[in-house]
């Protein structure tokens, strides 16, 4: 018998992810009325499109039955990277003319270029080595921690360059709150990845991928050109993240990224991306963010113990992907 779209709909973990965030926002709202304005919408959006940039680039490694730890030091390492690059060659030398911008964007690029280094360096572990992806982006995380360190020393990187401070400032006015540009970038992300996920022939062997290597092979899937591009793709992602952030605080700061990688993945789940391959979406993710982050700002707008917000993220996290197995078993004996 088919079922109907009302009980389609309930099974769906997005639905349950709605509603933990619509109660968020009536509980908060009545118990301070700071909560629910425009200002507070847009920090939101603001300080989760940093993690959200990423979570698109997970969401494919993770969809294709993988996964990243070193996403927080490959962000810390980049931004150090990025910062001292434009500090060391002024900006490719265009630093304080009207060209400096062209000389931020190559330093980005050539950022971006080490990100896509250190995806093959970790696509080439897992899938040439058969490594296990815990054990292999673990190891990478060790080591640009500590290449971040040799870079710097320890100590941050500045003055950044004018037109890299000005460029992370822009956005679109809203009230008294502003867009920030980075949410922009994030939303064109998410539908880039959410047009490839579900009309490429790219995003459906990237599911089958997830679901079984061995079938998508036989099926005709590059299942290894695959899985190298797409960690590729997200530490190139993270590197661009890494030195946008950097603008943002306007340093290079070592410490960018710490226990990023956590957060990331707890917003991956929380959206509906799941972790053992094969299912997920893009509009999930967004939610999941939008969730994670105003869990976030409640925990700090309620004036609580800030140790508490892992306490609630982990029992929403249980929460979800127990009921998740609940329905997939009741699906299962449908």
């Amino acid at each position: 018998m088919k079922e109907s779209g009302i009980k389609r709909l309930f099974r769906r973990s997005e639905f349950l992810v709605v509603c933990i965030l619509i109660v968020i926002w009536v509980c908060l709202s009545l118990i301070n009325k700071n909560y629910a304005t425009i200002n507070n919408f847009c920090s939101i959006l603001k300080t989760m499109s940093f993690y959200g940039i990423i979570a698109v680039g997970l969401s494919f490694v993770i969809i294709q039955g993988d996964s990243d730890i070193s996403t927080g030091a490959s962000a810390g390492f980049s931004a150090v990277l990025g910062t001292a690059l434009m500090l060391e060659t002024k900006c490719m030398g265009m630093q304080g003319t009207n060209m400096e911008w062209l000389g931020v964007i190559l330093c980005i690029v050539l950022t971006m270029g080490f990100g896509l280094l250190i995806g093959m360096g970790n696509a080439a572990m897992v899938v040439k080595f058969n490594m296990p992806p815990f054990i292999a982006t673990v190891a990478m995380q060790y080591v640009l921690n500590g290449m971040k360190m040799i870079i710097t020393n320890g100590a941050y990187v500045y003055p950044l360059p004018k037109t890299l401070l000005s460029f992370v400032k822009l956005g679109i006015k809203v009230g008294k709150g502003k867009i920030a540009i980075s949410f922009l970038i994030l939303l064109a992300l998410l539908a880039i990845a959410h047009y490839i996920l579900t009309y490429t022939t790219y995003g459906r062997s990237v599911y089958a991928t997830g679901s079984n290597k061995i079938m998508a092979q036989l099926s005709g899937v590059k299942t290894t050109r695959l899985r190298f591009r797409n960690y590729m793709v997200l530490h190139a992602l993270v590197a661009l993240v890494g030195v946008l952030n950097a603008g943002y605080i306007k340093q290079g700061q070592p410490a960018i990224g710490n226990d990023w990688h956590l957060v990331i993945m707890a917003a991956c789940a929380i959206g509906g991306i799941k972790f053992s391959g094969g299912g997920g979406n893009m509009i999930g993710l967004l939610i999941g963010l939008f969730t994670l982050f105003s869990i976030n700002s409640a925990i700090a707008y309620i004036g609580i113990n800030t140790f508490l917000q892992d306490v609630v993220i982990g029992a929403i996290l249980m929460l979800i992907v127990v009921s998740d197995r609940i329905r997939s078993n009741q699906k299962v004996r449908a």
